[in-house]
């Protein structure tokens, strides 16, 4: 029998045992219903709310669960953006002569929000795709220099304004050679980095959401053990 029947169940015992009985039956079969409840607590009302410490420990869970859930759905925002900026700046470096350097510039702040909110949520976020991507633009670190873009030992990136803007203005095809590569590949890794968070952030969302449900039912059920203790006392 589930903890709510057994509940239910010991209710309507305490119901039909203050109807219509003497005082000394009603004293009698309450102190039987209240040793049973005791039991019950500790057995099957128990496998929804476990002892207190494991509701408590529910409580921490879902508490983590929550946190874990937010950082992966930030992270997928982050990520959905940084697969949006990479297809853009590919699509502006085919002909160089559109490639400005705003479009650069957007490219860079999307990487690096990601690989810092990455680093800093470090505890819920552990992604493949974001690593390949780093690897990737770590690999052109010579090519990335020679534009004014310079990969910093954390793997973010750093433009140099004035270099940039001169290797766009006196050899814009070596440019958006090197740029269309580096967003190529990162496509490729960041279409699966957006498949890949989002997976993580529902199922951490449906986790949270049961522990939720369990420990808002636990809670009903304490109140409605409560009330009935209260009531016969």
């Amino acid at each position: 029998m589930s903890a709510i029947s057994s509940i239910s169940s010991l209710l309507s015992q305490y119901e039909s045992s203050i109807s219509g009985s003497s005082s000394s039956s009603t004293s009698n079969t309450t102190s039987t219903l209240l040793s049973t409840l005791e039991e019950s607590s500790s057995s099957s009302v128990s496998s929804l709310l476990g002892s207190s410490t494991s509701s408590s420990i529910d409580e921490e869970a879902e508490s983590l669960f929550s946190s874990k859930t937010n950082s992966l759905g930030e992270f997928y925002s982050y990520a959905k953006k940084l697969s949006s900026a990479a297809d853009s700046l590919y699509s502006e470096s085919e002909d160089s002569s559109t490639l400005s350097y705003d479009d650069i510039s957007a490219f860079v702040t999307s990487y690096n929000n990601a690989v810092n909110y990455a680093s800093q949520n470090s505890e819920n976020i552990n992604s493949n795709e974001l690593s390949s991507i780093k690897k990737s633009i770590t690999n052109s670190k010579s090519d990335l220099s020679s534009i004014g873009i310079t990969v910093n030992s954390d793997g973010t990136l750093s433009i140099n304004k004035d270099t940039l803007s001169s290797a766009l203005s006196n050899n814009a095809s070596t440019v958006a050679s090197t740029l269309k590569s580096v967003a190529s590949a990162t496509k490729t890794s960041s279409t699966k980095l957006v498949s890949n968070s989002l997976t993580n952030y529902t199922s951490s969302l449906k986790k949270s959401l049961e522990l939720s449900t369990k420990i808002c039912e636990a809670e009903g059920t304490s109140a409605l053990l409560g009330q009935l203790v209260d009531t016969t006392l």
